[in-house]
């Protein structure tokens, strides 16, 4: 946590103490998005590898059974979409129609959170 020091005369000071630097609070989407995006290409691999997967039970009860898979993995595809966005700070160059992307990919990852499990 910052420790804030008071000094006669001057400004509060802080003092970085966290476990990493603070240019990655500055910009925690980019570290966020860079340390999620590996981890999600990696369940897109354990889905299409064949090994014991799935896709969330909610897929299944509202799209079917048939249809859930492969509706999981474009799920996952977006928000690698839009971790790969971020992770590369190019979402203030991208189209309008990338960062519409981009956000619809976080949602997904908002909404499935608790899914993200194999």
């Amino acid at each position: 946590m910052a420790k804030h020091e008071k000094s006669k005369g001057k400004r509060n000071k802080t003092e970085w103490t966290w476990p990493f630097p603070i240019e990655e609070a500055w910009n925690a989407n980019h570290f966020i998005a860079k340390y999620a995006m590996p981890r999600i290409q990696a369940l897109i691999e354990i889905e299409r590898s064949g090994l014991p997967a799935g896709a969330p039970g909610v897929l299944g009860d509202k799209y079917g059974v048939e249809r859930d898979h492969k509706l999981w993995l474009k799920y996952l595809g977006e928000m690698e979409y839009a971790f790969d966005v971020f992770s590369t700070d190019s979402f203030p160059f991208e189209t309008s129609e990338n960062k519409k992307r981009a956000k619809e990919g976080l949602h997904l990852f908002a909404e499935y959170y608790e899914h993200l499990w194999n």
